[in-house]
């Protein structure tokens, strides 16, 4: 995984942190996810207190943010601040605004060593261009998506995979369901890349003998579809989704 990707993913916890520590929290672990405001550049918490605060990362100033009502009220630099100057200024700040302490602690485990206390943030303009372009596009096609189908989903980061995805559900009697995302380098693709997986029944749907399809693949060890997404574009993202949606259908 390239540098800056890792440290955005790790940067990226700050906010999953005051979901956990903050917002109601959810059975599907939804109170940790994020939004992309892809004009703004920024991920997003869930709103939380009664004063609508979210933590911010706003990708472009390298720099955390803390939003009242959608409005900046203060910053602070993930380049030039440590990891504990920064855990401090968020605790700081959450106690100023009312609310309990800030916990830097999760219930699950991220694929790297634990972050230093002296840790300070390196970031690639290049490479930050190349995930927030490819996160614009996954954006507005799993919009574009959704939208022509009359169909309705969050469209998340989810910090623990550091993916943007949906899931629906995609047949009329509720037991068929559609997970799409833009997935990190792993295992699967040595690429950012766009995936598609199936659930009938609360099971993973087999997917292994679904034949070809026109752009992306099936994949044998894994029940699902992918498809990298260097030199991938909205329309191509969406046909791919829309190919592999037709194919749950008719095979469910």
């Amino acid at each position: 995984m390239k540098t800056t990707l890792k440290e955005l993913h790790q940067a990226a916890q700050y906010l999953s942190a005051a979901g956990i520590s903050y917002v109601n929290h959810q059975e599907d672990d939804s109170h940790t996810n994020l939004g992309w405001d892809s004009e703004k550049k920024k991920l997003l918490t869930h709103t939380f207190g009664t004063k609508k605060h979210q933590l911010a990362i706003s990708v472009e100033l390298g720099q955390l943010e803390w939003l009242q009502n959608g409005s900046l009220k203060s910053s602070v630099s993930l380049v030039e601040s440590t990891h504990l100057e920064i855990l401090d200024w968020i605790n700081n700040h959450a106690l100023k605004q009312g609310l309990p302490e800030y916990l830097y602690e999760f219930h699950y485990e991220l694929p790297y060593p634990p972050i230093k206390n002296d840790h300070k943030y390196t970031f690639d303009s290049a490479e930050m261009n190349e995930l927030t372009s490819k996160w614009d596009i996954g954006l507005n096609a799993f919009q574009q998506f959704l939208g022509e189908l009359k169909w309705t989903s969050p469209i998340r980061v989810w910090s623990h995979h550091f993916d943007l995805g949906f899931y629906v559900q995609i047949d009329r009697a509720g037991t068929l369901f559609m997970g799409g995302g833009l997935a990190v380098p792993d295992t699967l693709v040595d690429d950012l890349y766009f995936y598609v997986s199936g659930w009938k029944n609360g099971q993973a749907v087999e997917t292994k003998s679904f034949g070809v399809l026109d752009i992306g693949e099936w994949r044998s060890d894994w029940k699902g579809a992918t498809l990298a997404a260097t030199n991938m574009n909205e329309n191509l993202v969406n046909l791919f989704l829309k190919l592999t949606k037709d194919v749950l259908q008719n095979n469910n």
